[in-house]
């Protein structure tokens, strides 16, 4: 055998090798059709040898969305030469065999391993393909540049037959190595043995040697519903040519010679529309105990209100807003939330909105579910935008708050490096995690290999919890909107998928914590009322929803077009005549164009109205805060009036904005 065509285990200090000269059942088969060592192996799923519970084996949903998802793993095994001694060792049949609990010093030739199904189809879950992977690192993932494809694909209509889908190795067998003491180097001038190392994570392991196998399944129209869990059988045999002493082969114990993987494969329902989501993929193996919310925001609406009439009225999106706040999605990790809403304080001298009250005003308080000491990896965000308006939702913005760090060190929210940001500050640098536009009304942020990061390469990792007293991590989400958007409805769904991680991000274990409901989180938003100058069609043009009167929201659009300057004054005073009155639109005569025309000076010391036109006899003025309360009211004859900016009282009016009645 060349050099070329084994390869080591990385990081088993050269316990193990595994050959990749691999073929189909056509080749030789060993001169020695047994292992005549000890009944020591074993075969493993890859959770249970990896959980250190008691309890050890449990069952694993993982989920498949059809028309997403391509590839899946059916199971990951890890084989393990020294995991348990023969009962029969030492006895007289046996006389390979150590006393009970030693090493027999004999490698584990896996030359055959065979898969079968244990229940669920196959045919259902749209299996086209079965692929069989060497787990070099042997952590029950796939990982690029690490483990390596074999080259046995299988046709899934083995899964049917009596014997099931059979791989073999002959004479060059999937594993060798795993000897008690070194021997030397082999035809390749690699060890065959060597110091146990690196398979130790279950308790009575002690330092047994391992190897890892996975199966893959490719997929095909998958039927939803449908469910598929396979299972293993391992071989072993002695074999010819091997170093003189090391022809000899450990052998399976019986009870562990089969292994059902703890993945159960199942496929979600199909979508009922456009931009409606399935169910929050929880493909992770930890407890289900990390809760999730859906936050409806107040205050600002869009990334860009610097205060002013902008920023302290809530209201509807418009044609053209650019990063129209939707809402945000909290995740409390072993803890669940209470909080449906939070407000957005307008920011100060320029910088970035903070939710009131910090993340204090949204706190995670204990599950029910007893902790698991997992973070949550967050793999995966999906955004399904649908309802009427969701054809004028031009792209979506998804954004992580940073982490924070409490008192003590404790780190609490994402795993962010400390001085990363501010929690509870949003839109700072490095928060942002994409930007997408809806395809088919769903817009798709990671996948389910790795945990997302944001801009500034924060990990979307929520730290073991629950911290006492401490706030969740945040998910905010932004839209723009069509500038030719007409007045409609947009439903926004959010769904937050998790996923154990190969080897953690960034030091955190593998597994991962399980969501407490996988809901899709749902946001709901009007479109209403032009963003631009209105075309000349005086106060009915305010009236969006078409009842021939002016309502609040309609009223404050007045306000804020006002105040940028894109409605005159004269257009203004009867939308709020209108909205004070509340008299019907079509009857009252007033389009905009008033038969009295009205100018007004402003200066430092105060300013003055003239009014002109036939038959005005006298003129009065009532000025309001923005709480509706009467500043200032006064009546003169004639056609023009002056206000020296003093209360009805005598005392000057504080600075700011002001509405007045002429």
């Amino acid at each position: 055998m060349k050099a070329g065509s084994v390869f080591k285990l990385v990081g088993l200090a050269t316990a193990l090798l595994l050959a990749t000269l691999l073929g189909s059942a056509t080749q030789a088969q060993p001169i020695f059709p047994y292992a005549s060592g000890c009944k020591e192996s074993a075969v493993l799923t890859t959770e249970r040898f990896f959980n250190l519970l008691p309890s050890g084996a449990f069952t694993i949903d993982r989920t498949v969305i059809p028309g997403e998802d391509t590839e899946v793993v059916l199971g990951s095994w890890v084989i393990i030469d020294g995991w348990v001694a023969d009962p029969t060792a030492g006895a007289l049949s046996t006389p390979n065999c150590a006393a009970p609990g030693a090493s027999d010093g004999n490698p584990t030739y896996v030359t055959k391993i065979v898969f079968k199904p244990v229940a669920g189809s196959w045919q259902n879950v749209g299996v086209k393909r079965l692929t069989v992977w060497a787990d070099n690192d042997v952590d029950g993932f796939i990982t690029p540049g690490k483990d390596t494809q074999l080259n046995t694909f299988l046709d899934p209509t083995c899964l049917d037959s009596d014997e099931g889908c059979v791989v073999t190795f002959g004479n060059q067998p999937l594993v060798r190595g795993a000897l008690a003491v070194s021997a030397g180097l082999d035809d390749n001038g690699l060890p065959i043995a060597g110091v146990h190392a690196g398979c130790a994570p279950h308790p009575g392991v002690g330092g047994a040697s391992c190897a890892g196998i996975i199966l893959v399944a490719e997929l095909e129209n998958p039927k939803p519903g449908a469910t598929l869990q396979v299972r293993v059988e391992a071989f072993a045999s002695d074999l010819v040519n091997q170093l003189p002493g090391f022809q000899f082969s450990s052998d399976f114990a019986p009870q562990y010679k089969k292994s059902t993987s703890s993945i159960r494969v199942v496929v979600q329902g199909v979508p009922g529309a456009p931009g409606v989501l399935s169910p929050a993929v929880n493909n992770a193996s930890g407890n289900p105990e990390t809760g999730v919310l859906g936050i409806d925001v107040f205050g600002i609406r869009t990334r860009d209100d610097r205060g002013g009439l902008a920023g302290t009225f809530e209201r509807d999106a418009r044609p053209g807003d650019r990063e129209f706040f939707v809402g945000i999605v909290a995740l409390c990790e072993s803890g669940d939330l209470v909080t449906p809403q939070v407000t957005l304080l307008p920011p100060i001298a320029g910088a970035t909105p903070t939710i009131a009250g910090g993340l204090g005003a949204i706190p995670c308080v204990p599950s029910t579910a007893a902790p698991d000491a997992n973070p949550t990896n967050v793999v995966r965000i999906r955004i399904g935008v649908s309802g009427p308006g969701a054809q004028y939702v031009q792209a979506v913005h998804v954004y992580a708050d940073d982490g924070v760090v409490d008192p003590n060190g404790v780190l609490n929210g994402w795993a962010a490096p400390v001085g990363a940001g501010f929690a509870a500050q949003l839109f700072e640098p490095g928060e942002l995690i994409g930007n997408a536009i809806p395809i088919n009304g769903v817009a798709v942020f990671g996948s389910l290999e790795q945990t997302l990061r944001t801009s500034g390469g924060m990990p979307l990792v929520v730290a073991p919890g629950p911290v006492p007293g401490g706030g969740p991590a945040l998910l905010y989400f932004t839209a723009d909107i069509d500038d030719r958007a007409q007045p409609s409805e947009v439903v926004f769904q959010v769904a937050i998928d998790v996923a154990d991680v190969p080897g953690g991000d960034p030091v955190f274990a593998s597994p991962s914590s399980r969501l407490l409901r996988t809901v899709p989180q749902e946001f709901r938003f009007q479109i209403s009322g032009p963003a631009a100058p209105p075309a000349p069609g005086g106060v009915a043009q305010f009236d969006t929803n078409g009842n021939n009167v002016i309502d609040d929201a309609e009223f404050f659009n007045a306000i804020d077009q006002w105040v940028a300057g894109t409605i005159t004054d004269t257009l203004f005073f009867a939308v709020l005549d209108h909205w004070v009155a509340q008299t019907p639109i079509a009857t009252s005569g007033l389009s905009g164009q008033a038969a009295v025309s009205l100018a007004l000076a402003q200066s430092a010391q105060g300013l003055t109205l003239s009014a002109g036109g036939p038959n005005v006899a006298a003129i009065g003025l009532r000025v309001y805060d923005l709480n509706g309360r009467t500043v200032f009211s006064r009546e003169a004859a004639g056609t023009t009036l002056s206000w020296n900016y003093l209360s009805s009282e005598g005392t000057p009016v504080a600075n700011g904005v002001y509405l007045y009645v002429v």
